[in-house]
This record gives C-alpha cells, sequence and structure tokens, in this order.
C-alpha cells in the first residue's frame, strides 16, 4: 500500500459486486487453493515489491509475505480477515472501483486477472493459510501413488508420471524403436552418437538386459564425463582468458580436468561439492582437491588501468557467493547485495554474513594481465607427477654413483689441488702487446722478463689472469713510471674477495708515488703524493665494487696536479668524486717496480683476480674508457639480430650499435623473440646486456617505473639455415653476471622456473650504464652453413610490467673467453679447504671426477641429462588458480546499499535463518558452509541438483526456473517427483551414476517422442512427460556430433586448451589492447578436431559458431541455456569450415567404407548421421540430387575444387573431385537435417 494513505475505515461495495462473486462461489464446487502452488505466485509477482521482506521498500508499513503482519489489527481493519474475504481489507483494495485505493496501483504497471483475484478471494475464504515457501521445506519422500496401469511403470519415477497423466485422461506414449532409444542414449550421457557396431550390437541383443547393459556401458565411458562437465563449466564461468577489456589469457584447464575426471570416477556429488567450495580446507589436502577449488576462482577479473582494487575484489567476492547461491540453492541472492531480497526472505545482513566465507582469499582487485592471478599453484598432470617420480628417482641413482666416484677419489683430489696450486704460482706473466710510447696492456699469458715477483694465473674472464693473494703480490717492472705532470690512465677488470680490501696497484715507497686502493667498504681510492702525508692528492669514488664478480675499473689523472683531476670510472659510467686532500706539490716519480696487491706496507693487500691491465701514458677520454669496458673478450661479437617479436604487444626498434630500444605495450608479463643470424660455429656463450637509456623510466635499464626489470628465464635453439628441420636447443650449464639484486641472482635465468618472482635483476640505485649476463652452455652450439639463433627473453615474473628497455646480446666461441667452471674452480682452489662453502667443495669435487677419473664425465653428464629432463617436466608443469584462506581473516561488513568502500555494521560468517541451522560442530569458514549445503536436511541443494540432470533428459526441469528456487520461481510441475529424486539421491549417498541411470530406465525416459495434434494442445511443451523427450542439441553436442559421424573428432581426454577454426580478425574487433590472448592463432592437426569443450573460450569473443547455437560467453554463471531456432544456425552448418570439411571427409568415408551402391551409401551415412535407415522416398530424392550435383560438377571442375579445399583434413585424391564433391554436398545435406541436430 502507498505511503501516506490510511487503510479504509469502511468499504463501499456495491451490492451488485458482492453478488456476483458470491454467486460464482455458490455456482460451482470451490476448488481447494495451495498457498504455495497458487497464491505465492501472485503475491511475489504483483504485492511483494511493496508489502515483502524488503523493509526499505516498504508500503504503508503492510508484509503479505508473513502471517502474522498480514492478520495483525490495524485498529478497527485488518488486511487479511481468514475466512472473510468482505472484512479484508488487502482484497477489498483488489476490486476497489476508486483508482486512488486500487492496489496494485495503476501507476505500478501491474494487474492482476480476475482468475487471479478470484484465487485471493477462495484462498482468504479457505482460511487464508500461510505455508513456508516449500523450497526451503526439508523434502520428505513421498509415497508412490496408485495408477491404473500397473504393468507400465519400470520405476518409481514412472508412477509419479502416469498419476498426472491418468488423472488428466492421458494415455503415455509407446515405447521408441530401438534405434531412437540407442542414439537418444548415446546423445544424453556421452554427447555423442551411437557407432554402427555399437546401434548394431545393441539391436542385435534380444535379451531382456540389452537396453541396461547399453546404460551401463556409457556411463562407464570416458566421453560420460566430458559429457557432465561441459553443463558444468556454464555454471562455473569456465574461460580461457580473465574477461573485462584486456580479457587476456589465463590457464584453469586442470581445473575443468578435474571435473571431468571426478564425473568419470563418479564422485558422491557431497564430496563434489565439499572439495570445489573448500578443498584446500580438508585436513592434508591432496593436489586433486586443492585443483578442485578453481571452481570459485573462475570469476571474471580485470587489469585495467584507472580501477579500484578494492571495488573490483569485493566484486570478486560478490561473484563468488552469488556463483554458490545460484549452482546450489538456486536462489538470486545477489538481489540481496544492495537491500533485503524483495521476495524471498533473505536480508542484506544475511548476504554479507555468506558474503563472509568468501572474503578470505589473499587475492588483488587489479591482476591477471596474463596467466592465472594470485593465488595459484603448480599443478602437474598424472603424467607430469609420474615422469617427476621416475625422475626423482634416476637421479638419486646417479648422485649416488657420481657420490662413490668422489669418495673413492679423495685422496687423489687433495694431490691433485695441492700439484695444481703450485703449478699456477711457478708460472710468470707475459705481455701480450709490446711497450708504445702511450700504452702498456698485459693480459698474463705466460713469461715476461718485466715480472720480478712469481705469479699465480687462473682461468679468468677473457684470457688466464692473476690471482692476488695477501701471501702473493706481484711486481712489474718499468710499468708505470709517472710524474706529478704527466697524464695517466689506469684500467684493468678486477673480481674481488669477499676479504679483498686493500691496495690494488701502486708505484711508489714511504715518501712519495701513487696507488689505487680498495677499502673495506669496497670504494676505490686514488693517492698521489710526496714527502709528506699532507703534500698529496687524496680523492675516493662513491660507489661500490661488488664482490665476487668481475668489474671494470679505470682511474685517469690529465697531470695538472690538481685533485679534481683525477677521475674513477667503474664499468665505464664516470663515478661522483669525494676529496679528502688537494695539495700537491713536488714529483711523485720512483725507480721502484709497479706492485699489483700491495703498497710494500703493513697496510691490507688486495685479494681476488685481475686481468687484463691497460697502462696508457696519456689521459683516456670517457668514451675510450666505455670502449675499454665495452672490448670485454675480444673474442665477443655484436650478434646480428634479424628481428624481435612480442608476445604482449611491445615493439622495437634496432640501433646502429647493435642494442634493441623497447616502446609500446608494457604488459604484465611479457615474452620478447630474438631472431639472430650468425656464421659462427662451435658458438659456447651468449652475453646479454642490458643497457640504460635517457628515455626510459629512470633512465632503465628496465622498463619498470622505477626503471628495473625482472628477467624469469632465457631459452635458445639455434636452426640451421641449410636444413631447417636440423635443431639443437641450447641447454645452459652456468650463468654470471656482473651484478644482481639480493634474492634475484642470474642463476634463475636458467633454472627453467618462470613462477612467482623467480627471475633475475639488478640494484634500483645502481647509475651503471650496463650489465651483463653470461650464459654458459652445456655444449657447443652453431651449424655450418649459417645459423638462426631464437632466443626468448621471458619476463614472468610476479613483479608485473617490469620488462627490458633496452638490451644487446653478444656471442663467443672460445670456452676459456667466458667466466665459466674453470674460473670459479680457479677461485675454490685458491680457497684454503677449511673456508670453502659447499658448493664450492662440491664444485670442485666433480670437476676434479669429470676431468680425471674414469667415468666420471659420464656419471656426472648422466646425472646432467637427468637434472635437464626434470627442469624440463617442471617448466611444462601447468599452474591453476585455486581458494586459500588469508593467516588473518578480513573483517566483513553490510556494504550499504552495496558499495565497496559504504561500510555499515560488521558481520560474521553465517547462512540464512529461513533455511536450515548451520551445523554446531562445524567450522564457520568455506568447509563448514559446504557441508551445510549437502546434510541431508539442507532444503535446496539436493532439490536443484536433481531438477538440472532432469533438465539433461528432458529439456526442462520439473522446476522451468532452475536458477531460481524462490518465490519468483516457478511451481513444480511434478513436485511429489521432485522430492522422491532430492530424497533418492541423498539416500543413495549423492551418487550421481546411479541418480541418472534412475531416469534413464524409467518407461518416461523411454517414450516415443512423437506426438499428436490434440496432445499437443494439452501438454506442448512436454511438462507432464506425455512423450519421450525431443529438442535440438547444444551447440557443443551439434559439432562433435558433425566430427563424430564423419570420423574426424579426436577422442583425447583434457589437456590445455586448443584453438579450432574461427573467422580471422574477429579477436582484434572486439579485444583492447595487444596481448596475446587478443591475437587468434588457429590450431592445427589434431586440435582442429577435439570436443568442443575443450575449444578456447574467449569471454570477450567466445567461439562464434558456438555462441550462434546459444552458448554462453561464460562472463557470469548460467545454469539455463536459451535454445533458440534462428537463420543465422542453418547458415553455420552450410558455410561454416568445420561443416563443410566434415561433410566432406563423411563423404570420403562413405565412399571408402561400406557399400559401393549409391542407395548402400546413402542409407549408411542416414545410419550414422541420425541412427535409422532412410525411407524409400528420402532414398530417391537424394538419388536424384546426387546425379544432378554429380553432372554440375563434371562441368564445373572449378567449383569442385573450390568445395574440397575447405577444411585441412587430408584430400582423398583417389577418387574423382566431381564425385566427391557431389558426396559432399550430399553430405552436408544429412548433417544439416533437423534430425541429426535434434536428440528425439
Amino acid at each position: 500500500m502507498r505511503k501516506g494513505v490510511r487503510m479504509m475505515r469502511t468499504c463501499v461495495i456495491t451490492v451488485g459486486l458482492l453478488c456476483s462473486f458470491v454467486g460464482q462461489a455458490q455456482a460451482a464446487e470451490p476448488r481447494s487453493v495451495d498457498f504455495n502452488r497458487d497464491v505465492r505466485p501472485i503475491l511475489s509477482e504483483t504485492c511483494f515489491r511493496c508489502h515483502g521482506p524488503d523493509s526499505a521498500a516498504r508500503e504503508a508499513d503492510l508484509r503479505l509475505d508473513n502471517a502474522d503482519d498480514a492478520f495483525a489489527d490495524r485498529g478497527d481493519l485488518f488486511a487479511i480477515v481468514p475466512g472473510e474475504p468482505e472484512k479484508s481489507e488487502a482484497y477489498q483494495r483488489l476490486v476497489a472501483d476508486d483508482e486512488s485505493l486500487k492496489m496494485p496501483p495503476p501507476d505500478s504497471k501491474l494487474s492482476l486477472t480476475p482468475e487471479q483475484v478470484e484465487t485471493l478471494r477462495l484462498w482468504i475464504a479457505q482460511g487464508a493459510k500461510y505455508e513456508k515457501h516449500w523450497s526451503f521445506i526439508t523434502p520428505i519422500r513421498p509415497a508412490l501413488p496408485a495408477v491404473q496401469q500397473t504393468h507400465w511403470p519400470r520405476n518409481a519415477i514412472d508412477y509419479f508420471v502416469l498419476a498426472q497423466l491418468e488423472e488428466r485422461g492421458i494415455a503415455p506414449a509407446p515405447r521408441a524403436a530401438r534405434e531412437t532409444l540407442i542414439r537418444r542414449l548415446s546423445l544424453d550421457l556421452t554427447g555423442l552418437p551411437p557407432t554402427l557396431d555399437e546401434l548394431d550390437a545393441y539391436l542385435a541383443d534380444e535379451s531382456p538386459e540389452a537396453y541396461e547393459k547399453v546404460v551401463d556401458r556409457l556411463l562407464a565411458s570416458p566421453a560420460y564425463g566430458e559429457r557432465m562437465a561441459k553443463l558444468w563449466l556454464d555454471g562455473a564461468r569456465y574461460a580461457d582468458t580473465n574477461g573485462y577489456q584486456n580479457d587476456a589469457e589465463r590457464f584453469m584447464w586442470r581445473w575443468r580436468d578435474w571435473v571431468i575426471n571426478a564425473y568419470n570416477a563418479n564422485m558422491p556429488f557431497d564430496q563434489f561439492t565439499i572439495e570445489q567450495l573448500a578443498g584446500d580446507l580438508l585436513p592434508n589436502a591432496t593436489l586433486e582437491q586443492r585443483i578442485a577449488t578453481g571452481f570459485n576462482r573462475n570469476h571474471t577479473t580485470s587489469d585495467e588501468g584507472g580501477i579500484i582494487p578494492e571495488e573490483y575484489r569485493v566484486d570478486y567476492v560478490a561473484n563468488r557467493l552469488e556463483t554458490t547461491s545460484t549452482v546450489w540453492l538456486g536462489l538470486t541472492m545477489g538481489c540481496a547485495r544492495c537491500h533485503t531480497h524483495k521476495y524471498d526472505p533473505i536480508t542484506q545482513t544475511e548476504y554479507y554474513q555468506l558474503f563472509a566465507f568468501f572474503n578470505n582469499i589473499p587475492e588483488k582487485g587489479k591482476d591477471g594481465d596474463k596467466g592465472n592471478s594470485v593465488p595459484f599453484i603448480k599443478a602437474p598432470t598424472p603424467q607430469q607427477l609420474a615422469e617427476q617420480k621416475r625422475l626423482k628417482g634416476e637421479i638419486s641413482e646417479a648422485e649416488k654413483t657420481v657420490a662413490e666416484l668422489i669418495d673413492g677419489s679423495a685422496e687423489q683430489r687433495r694431490a691433485w689441488e695441492t700439484a695444481t696450486r703450485q703449478r699456477w704460482s711457478a708460472q710468470t706473466v707475459e705481455r701480450a702487446e709490446a711497450t708504445t710510447d702511450d700504452v702498456t696492456r698485459i693480459t698474463f699469458d705466460g713469461p715476461d722478463s718485466r715480472i720480478t715477483e712469481n705469479a699465480s694465473l687462473v682461468p679468468a674472464h677473457v684470457t688466464p689472469g692473476l690471482l692476488l693473494t695477501a701471501e702473493a703480490p706481484v711486481a712489474l717492472s718499468d710499468v708505470g713510471a709517472f710524474d706529478t705532470s704527466t697524464p695517466f690512465t689506469v684500467s684493468l677488470w678486477l673480481r674481488p674477495s669477499e676479504s679483498g680490501h686493500g691496495t690494488l696497484v701502486a708505484r711508489r715507497n714511504d715518501k712519495r708515488g701513487y696507488e689505487i686502493s680498495l677499502t673495506d667498504k669496497r670504494t676505490v681510492t686514488v693517492r698521489l703524493f710526496h714527502d709528506r702525508a699532507e703534500n698529496a692528492i687524496d680523492v675516493s669514488a662513491a660507489g661500490e665494487l661488488p664482490t665476487e664478480r668481475w668489474s671494470h675499473l679505470a682511474v685517469t689523472y690529465d697531470g695538472s696536479g690538481k685533485a679534481g683531476s683525477v677521475q674513477v670510472y667503474r664499468d665505464g659510467r664516470a663515478e661522483k668524486m669525494d676529496v679528502q686532500q688537494d695539495k700537491l706539490d713536488g714529483t711523485i716519480a720512483r725507480s721502484e717496480s709497479l706492485v699489483l696487491g700491495t703498497s710494500k706496507t703493513d697496510g691490507p693487500r688486495f685479494r681476488g683476480v685481475v686481468d687484463d691491465l691497460h697502462i696508457f701514458a696519456t689521459e683516456q677520454t670517457a668514451e675510450q674508457i666505455q670502449e675499454l669496458c665495452a672490448g670485454r673478450g675480444a673474442d665477443w661479437d655484436v650478434a646480428p639480430i634479424e628481428s624481435v617479436k612480442s608476445k604482449g604487444g611491445a615493439t622495437f626498434e634496432l640501433r646502429d650499435d647493435g642494442s634493441v630500444f623497447v616502446t609500446g605495450a608494457n604488459r604484465q608479463r611479457e615474452d620478447y623473440l630474438v631472431k639472430i643470424l650468425t656464421e659462427r660455429t662451435d658458438l659456447s656463450a651468449i652475453r646479454l646486456e642490458v643497457l640504460r637509456d635517457e628515455q626510459l623510466p629512470k633512465q632503465g635499464p628496465g622498463r619498470g617505473e622505477d626503471g628495473t626489470f625482472h628477467l624469469s628465464e632465457v631459452e635458445a635453439e639455434a636452426v640451421s639455415v641449410v636444413n631447417p628441420h636440423n635443431t639443437q636447443t641450447i641447454h645452459f650449464t652456468a650463468a654470471y653476471a656482473d651484478e644482481s639484486r639480493d634474492g634475484f641472482d642470474v642463476g634463475k635465468l636458467i633454472d627453467g622456473n618462470v613462477e612467482g618472482k623467480n627471475s633475475w635483476s639488478v640494484k634500483t640505485n645502481s647509475k651503471r650504464s650496463s650489465r651483463n649476463a653470461i650464459l654458459v652452455a652445456t655444449e657447443p652450439f652453431g651449424f655450418d652453413g649459417g645459423t638462426i639463433l631464437k632466443i626468448k627473453l621471458r619476463h614472468q615474473s610476479d613483479v608485473p610490467s617490469r620488462t627490458l628497455g633496452r638490451f644487446r646480446v653478444s656471442l663467443n666461441a672460445q670456452p676459456t673467453a667466458v667466466p665459466g667452471v674453470a674460473e670459479q674452480i680457479a677461485v675454490d682452489l685458491a680457497t684454503p679447504s677449511n673456508q670453502r662453502t659447499a658448493s664450492q667443495q662440491q664444485r670442485l669435487e666433480r670437476h676434479y671426477i669429470g676431468e680425471q677419473i674414469d667415468g666420471g664425465e659420464q656419471a656426472l653428464a648422466q646425472l646432467a641429462t637427468l637434472q635437464r629432463e626434470k627442469n624440463e617436466v617442471e617448466a611444462a608443469i601447468p599452474t591453476t588458480m585455486v581458494m586459500q584462506e588469508m593467516e588473518q581473516p578480513r573483517t566483513a561488513h553490510v556494504l550499504i546499499r552495496g558499495q565497496y568502500d559504504q561500510h555499515g555494521d560488521e558481520v560474521t560468517a553465517g547462512v540464512p535463518a529461513s533455511l536450515n541451522p548451520f551445523p554446531a560442530d562445524e567450522p564457520r569458514n568455506r568447509l563448514g558452509l559446504a557441508r551445510w549445503l549437502t546434510s541431508g536436511e539442507h532444503p535446496l541443494t539436493a532439490r536443484v541438483t536433481v531438477n538440472r540432470f532432469w533438465k539433461i533428459y528432458f529439456g526442462t526441469g520439473l522446476v522451468k526456473t532452475d536458477e531460481d528456487f524462490g518465490a519468483q520461481g516457478e511451481w513444480p510441475v511434478h513436485i511429489d517427483l521432485l522430492d522422491w529424486l532430492a530424497t533418492e539421491f541423498v539416500q543413495n549417498g549423492w551418487d550421481i551414476k546411479a541418480l541418472q541411470k534412475t531416469i534413464v530406465m524409467s518407461a518416461a525416459y523411454q517414450q516415443d517422442a512423437r506426438v499428436g495434434a490434440e496432445l499437443l494442445k494439452i501438454d506442448p511443451h512436454n511438462r507432464l512427460i506425455s512423450r519421450g523427450p525431443r529438442f535440438r542439441m547444444s551447440a557443443e553436442m551439434i559439432r562433435d556430433n558433425a566430427l563424430a559421424v564423419s570420423g574426424l573428432l579426436v577422442k583425447k581426454i583434457g589437456g590445455p586448451s586448443v584453438k579450432p577454426y574461427q573467422p580471422p580478425g574477429l579477436w582484434k574487433e572486439v579485444s583492447s589492447g595487444v596481448v596475446r590472448a587478443n591475437l587468434f592463432e588457429q590450431d592445427h592437426g589434431d586440435n582442429l578436431y577435439r570436443r568442443s569443450l575443450y575449444t578456447f573460450w574467449k569471454r570477450a569473443a567466445p567461439p562464434p559458431a558456438l555462441q550462434t547455437f546459444d552458448a554462453p560467453t561464460r562472463e557470469y554463471c548460467v545454469t539455463n541455456r536459451s535454445r533458440t531456432n534462428t537463420p543465422l544456425q542453418a547458415l553455420i552448418l552450410m558455410n561454416d569450415v568445420t561443416y563443410v570439411e566434415a561433410a566432406r571427409v563423411f563423404a570420403q568415408r562413405l565412399m571408402n567404407e561400406g557399400p559401393q551402391d549409391s542407395a548402400g551409401r546413402i542409407t549408411r551415412a542416414f545410419r550414422l548421421a541420425v541412427g535409422r535407415k532412410p525411407s524409400r522416398y528420402e532414398i530417391v530424392v537424394l538419388l536424384k540430387l546426387l546425379k544432378s550435383r554429380m553432372s554440375y560438377y563434371r562441368t564445373h571442375g572449378d567449383a569442385a575444387t573450390e568445395l574440397l579445399s575447405v577444411g585441412e583434413a587430408p584430400l582423398d585424391e583417389t577418387v574423382s573431385s566431381a564425385e566427391l564433391a557431389a558426396w559432399t554436398n550430399i553430405a552436408s545435406l544429412i548433417l544439416c537435417l533437423d534430425e541429426s541436430i535434434t536428440k528425439g
């Protein structure tokens, strides 16, 4: 009733109108009115909006959904007076002539028919009995009704069906033909037609159990799980993309396969429910139970810029709640998000109590640019688990073999270590280039008369390098003799040890000279002095040198005697200089030799390795210093890059210096595909330089907002130019970098793991112009005649949008020219055995047995091969999104008007009071919720579930509105049958296959589907089950049927989604952003012919042929697909590549198998496609058409060729193209028959 309008104190009703109703009541015997069946639908549709559960929308403070309120005394009037409609104000308003009093108000656009008004009058007259909504009452198993035709029922279902038919004077239809029954069964239980062998076997089996044997065979078929899973995916809103604007790709197929396997294993529905809603909360949850929880991670997610993450996160939680409610409760719970439900007894507070169950997931509102959103897990397939188990055992055996070789040679190894160290100590140094007027270069390769003390040479990054220890400084005579007025430059590569601080280069005595040192803080100091401490230049560089990594160091001096004339460069970049002293007056020249590793004082001595020493008698420019740094290793060649491509929309500029500058889209996850053409063979290593650039954020080298990058993995493959089929996957044995951030070591580039934050990155505050990562190949690569090198730079880290901004690739053909195992061994050997780390010791032991012990190389190679296989298996393991509880649960609130940031009262997890109570002994989490749903007392779960299974077989549920069992839903057409099925389902332990067998074994299901005109008027939609089911197949079944009939169908179970034919460019038209999921790349081979269940499902552009046949977008939960009949569907069947190709292959099958006469082929075609033989008339018509098409194609060869070229399936070139084209037309016609796409 409208606000501000008082209840009528008197009601003026004309005597004629009153007498009219009384007369009608007396004229016919009053029918019995049931509140739930007859009255509630009327009140719900026309009254509850203003006089229902929602207090915020309630008018006149009147509720008509509640007996106490409807019967309440309102002064001198009552809304409803049981037994007395003439005293019931609510009824009087229905029949009022005065529009200001009439209900519903004219402006509401609602009205009641005279029949509905009479129903309400009768209900009040019969006592106005209120009842709890039928679906909220726990079902009680009804007794089987009595029937007259006692011979007809085959099981309990038939008694309920027959009782209603007999009540209406309808006789059940006869049993369908056996050919019809096996086709109906096969389509219903597997989604596929029967094969000819299956059809013939059933027709030949005359035993009473023949039909049941077919049922049992089909229920045991792997295709059964696929058929059932397809229906579940709609409700679960399963898709292969995230939705929203970018609609990027995700990977949830492991959950889809879990559903298939669960159905095939006949997992009880209560367990099926618990594992999907709360498998992660089960004690000792298995991998499969955690995968199952992906049901509630299938919702859409957004990564769009500008969104408010919390707003979207709240939407995700609401989506989970509303999907769970639709699937298990059959309620429109979403109506209570903003206000109390207007029709059902669900308050807004109760909505958010349910919301609280799903609010504790550690997820992000903005996520999913590419790949899965957190939380997700690695989900190996059973095959991958088996392979991991095998490899674990074989690796254990291989490691045991290696350990035995190590243990057996320990004494020999120790002797080898001593001898090797002695050999290195006995070596001296050779100048690689003679001294000129300007420069001396010393590369430490062999004997040199200028060396005045012994030097230890070890393998280094270019050629052998000089090992400096506290006990072994090295003196170089006639080198570096400079005075105060002489400009000079010192350049070298160095790799300090952990305790490597001390004097690095010096030519001095106690009174005068110069020295370059490394402090204990790893900063570089330069000192030039004369006679006393205060007469000196003393400067230091601000940056720190890393330990255990190679750095290039250069010091320049212009000969002016000023501190400002000294500059330190690190890795080609000028360092900021701090001046401690700036007063130098006098000479710094001395006759002493230049010394490396000490200043011949009692001060600290440098420890580490140095290499490639240049001493210039000039001041080198900054550009020249950069060239010295870039020239690291004369055998490094900058790779000639042919092209760079992006998986996610980045664009690339190839610069003259060989580097690549990246612009365009910067996705959260990205792969760069680098293609290099080189003539070099026996290549051994790849160097990746990451370079700074002023155009990058913070000058780079990454594209992250802070200038960083996170590179997850480098993968490489060599392809022969001469023979492209000759390829070599490049595996890496070691990775080295001159800089890595803590926790993001360069070794992560080759570990096969791209999950989480596993990646290489560099320091954010570094100002270096470049950093280098060197990857050493396990074996040489490169082909005679030229090599195409394909390198994939993978940015898959959970640290988003941190891709490389500028980089350069170089190649090397000399293993000694890279910091491989040899250099590491040198450092390990120089480390005292009692100071070595476990990894150093292991490296030494394995190096020794590989080089010195028989069988060692083979044992290590076998171990490396197995570990590589293990890494490859692990790298291929898919991930899947799962549910997971937060350690600290979120607080849930009522959200005012449903707004994410408008918090009302705090709530805790709970369930609606109108349903069965939450079990006292269950936890208030998702596990408790799942057990509440599957308790035997729950009024909805079993009813909703059996209703959907019933719909599979009869096209419509016993409740047509299977997504709404509330007040706005339909009254069950067979409520006793629904309750019997629900209680039977629970009593049988929620056995899904048993329930379905009961349905298909019934006489009701086995009826003939044909219908006469009279019966069609009485039961037009077969709601009374007066005949067998007949309706159009689903979109997926139509396609699968065509593939199966033609012989193209590939029956592989599970695996990643596939991309069969679809119109080109369609995704680009509907998607925003250049990401992988927006670029359709059609599959080939078997993937074109997989079941439609496995078709890649893009939410923004679902497979168009399937959507034309009413497949949903999967953007939200759908449990009730529409079923339409449109001209576009016929065009798809006649012209889509899938169906034209299927017709051609079907024709080839007819020509190559079975009868060779035309009538025999047509008969075989009918039996394959529709399960029956054609009539004589049908054969005559098709023979006539065949003759006509044959004649046409014989004179129109181009048309035949064009038709036969459709699709990628092999063409049978042994038959006449004209004949094959004509039979293709016949096959297409048969596949397009209404009967071919209809289950009857």
